[in-house]
Order: structure tokens, then C-alpha cells, then sequence
């Protein structure tokens, strides 16, 4: 069985050059829409292939904006965290002894990765329309939480290392990991795009989407 905590540190180490771009590294704002807008998008995410099988099917939903398909990688990274922690918090209760305790340090920290994704995804929603230093203060913000959500997920496959899990909870843990660093990702190209923008996309015309659900 694969260990969380080797998923969890070759996705670290897949995303460092995502996290080191400056705002020159990004190509200009392509002339491009639909699938192969969200194509360039997740060109740009540590995890390509991953990025696009989550987010093409969706490509409607993006209105082929930056910020758009930037909450809605965190909106489903989120829920990917959620559906960890319910699976954790179910396996807590059939565990004893040191792996009870830590699986529930794990619950805890799938919590802290929650909050820092939550609290990614308000900003985002508040950003909207914002340029220059407003927001590139924000994603100061954001990449502080991020790096909070990241250490988190770290801790936690920490904590299962050596225990017996589930291939399904070995999966969520990387779910949750690939997904964080796609959403950051997705986050600092669109600061880059609205940086080379003379007319910045996001928040002007259009009302928020409706919280992605089940089937979405």
C-alpha cells in the first residue's frame, strides 16, 4: 500500500516551481474559450492532467474567467477535504489505543486545511474585480493559508504512516494534496493575468455561481 505521507511529499515536491513563478512567467491572456480555456488554465497547475479531469467537464461553469475557475478548484478541493474528514472521523470510531489517536489528530488537522480552503474561497469571492496591490496583497493572504492547508495535509499522512488505512483514505489525502496545489496554482495565474490585463476579467458583469454540488 502506497504510504500517505510519500503521496503527500512527491506532491510537495511536484508543486514547488508553481509556487516560485513570478508574474512574467505566465504567458498573456490567451484569445482562447471553453475546454481549451481551462486547458491553458491548468497548463499552468503542478498537476496538468488531474486539473483538466476535474475542471473540463465543468469548462461551461468557468465563463472562461481566471478568478471563476480559481474558486472552483478550491470550492471542490474542499469538498474533497470534507469527504476525507468524514471518512477519517468513521474510522476513528472503530479504532483503539495509539491509531485511534491518530486518526483523530488527523480529523484535526483535515479541519485546519478546511478552514484555510474556506477562508480562501471568501476571499476570492470578495476579490472580485480587484487590480494591483489590493489584490496581490490578497494572494499574499492566500499563499500564507495555503502553506498553513499544505503543512496540515503533511501532519496528517504523517500521523497515518505506519498505521493500516483503507486505500480510500490514502487516496483522500491525496485528493485533497493535488488538489491544493492545482487551486494555488490557478490562484497566482490569475493574479498574473489580471497583472498583464489592461481590462481585468472577474466580478464586474455576472453574479456568483451557485455552490457546486454532487453532480457538478
Amino acid at each position: 500500500m502506497t504510504s500517505p505521507s510519500s503521496l503527500i511529499l512527491a506532491t510537495l515536491f511536484v508543486a514547488l516551481p508553481i509556487l516560485a513563478f513570478a508574474q512574467d512567467d505566465f504567458p498573456q491572456k490567451p484569445n482562447i474559450t471553453g475546454k481549451g480555456f481551462v486547458i491553458v488554465c491548468c497548463a499552468q497547475t503542478p498537476h496538468p492532467d488531474v486539473c483538466y479531469s476535474t475542471l473540463g467537464k465543468r469548462f461551461n461553469a468557468t465563463r472562461d474567467d481566471y478568478g471563476c475557475i480559481a474558486r472552483m478548484a478550491m470550492r471542490l478541493t474542499l469538498k474533497d477535504a470534507q469527504t476525507l474528514s468524514d471518512k477519517l472521523t468513521a474510522l476513528s470510531g472503530s479504532a483503539s489505543g495509539p491509531a485511534k489517536a491518530a486518526i483523530d489528530g488527523c480529523v484535526k488537522d483535515v479541519a485546519v486545511v478546511m478552514s484555510k480552503l474556506s477562508g480562501t474561497v471568501e476571499k476570492l469571492v470578495q476579490a472580485r474585480g480587484w487590480t494591483g496591490t489590493p489584490l496581490e496583497n490578497m494572494v499574499h493572504e492566500i499563499d500564507s493559508w495555503i502553506t498553513e492547508a499544505t503543512a496540515s495535509e503533511q501532519a496528517c499522512a504523517d500521523r497515518l504512516k505506519g498505521l493500516s488505512v483503507s486505500q480510500e483514505v490514502v487516496d483522500g489525502i491525496d485528493a485533497v494534496s493535488v488538489g491544493t496545489a492545482n487551486a494555488m496554482g490557478l490562484v497566482y495565474y490569475y493574479d498574473a493575468m489580471v497583472a498583464s490585463s489592461s481590462s481585468p476579467q472577474d466580478g464586474f458583469d455576472y453574479a456568483e455561481p451557485a455552490p457546486i454540488g454532487p453532480d457538478q
